[in-house]
């Protein structure tokens, strides 16, 4: 039998990967549950008009460099989805397979390289990848090499400097390290887990999120970018006392109720929450 919490120290690697209730501070999974359920949010989006328009579903979704599958189970939420869900480490699938385990996810021990397609040589819809890239050292490659028919979401440190995060091997990430694409729209996240637009960034945003769209995606993506920007800017003038502000966020930003779960377990033990 292993020692309580030896397992869990192994998959969270002094920091590497967030394991809910074990790792991290409380305000560390709000920031990353807020990243994957911003990605359900805007993909929920597309699918919407897809299925408007007779879509066929299920629709295929790689998360890429999965950890230990909690965003997978957020992902998974989704209409018609199919979860793909692929790490590097078997302690983390195999945690994953162990906790967040439903009917439309597979978790599989590969790496990020082995994933840019599936293994059926098509394409995925969509592609999610939440604090993977900076890990690995052709990690901008690999996004280049994506295939998906709808949209990529590649979230990274914004303007990390190197030696902050010593698992993090690509430093300095913005803006133009995405130059090579030629459609792309960013979005901002700040220490509390808000996401933003580019005009509404924070003084300080802790995350870059790249929203990739291909040509029949990218009026879905600017859309959301609108809406973002109007809930934003509703955010911000929320911050003065008024009665019916908790209603809107509510709306606004609505959380699933696997969402809700993790943020109510909190960071790791004896740690902030």
């Amino acid at each position: 039998m292993r020692p309580p919490g030896d397992f869990e120290d192994r998959v969270a690697d002094d920091g590497h990967r967030l394991v809910p209730g074990h790792s991290h501070d409380a305000a560390e999974v709000r920031r990353h549950v807020a990243r994957y359920d911003f990605c359900r949010r805007l993909i929920a989006s597309d699918l919407g008009r897809r299925q408007a328009a007779g879509a066929p579903a299920p629709v295929r979704i790689l998360d890429l460099g999965c950890g230990t599958g909690y965003g997978s189970r957020i992902l998974s939420d989704l209409p018609g989805a199919t979860v793909s869900a692929c790490d590097s480490s078997p302690e983390a699938v195999e945690y994953a397979r162990g906790h967040y385990s439903a009917g439309n996810i597979s978790f599989e021990v590969r790496d990020a390289a082995g994933c840019t397609r599936p293994g059926d040589g098509t394409a995925w819809d969509y592609v999610v990848s939440n604090e993977v890239v900076e890990h690995i050292p052709d990690g901008m490659d690999i996004v280049r090499r994506l295939v998906f028919t709808r949209i990529a979401i590649i979230s990274t440190p914004y303007r990390e400097p190197a030696g902050v995060n010593r698992h993090h091997v690509i430093c300095d990430i913005g803006e133009e390290t995405y130059d090579f694409l030629p459609r792309k729209v960013f979005f901002y996240t700040d220490l509390e887990g808000s996401i933003t637009t580019r005009s509404l960034r924070p003084g300080r945003p802790v995350n870059l999120v790249a929203a990739i769209p291909s040509d029949d995606a990218a009026a879905t993506v600017e859309a959301f970018r609108r809406i973002v920007c109007i809930q934003t800017a509703l955010r911000i003038a929320g911050r003065a006392p008024g009665k019916g502000w908790s209603a809107f966020r509510r709306l606004a930003h609505p959380l699933t109720a696997f969402s809700r779960g993790l943020l109510r377990r909190g960071g790791r033990r004896g740690g902030e929450g």
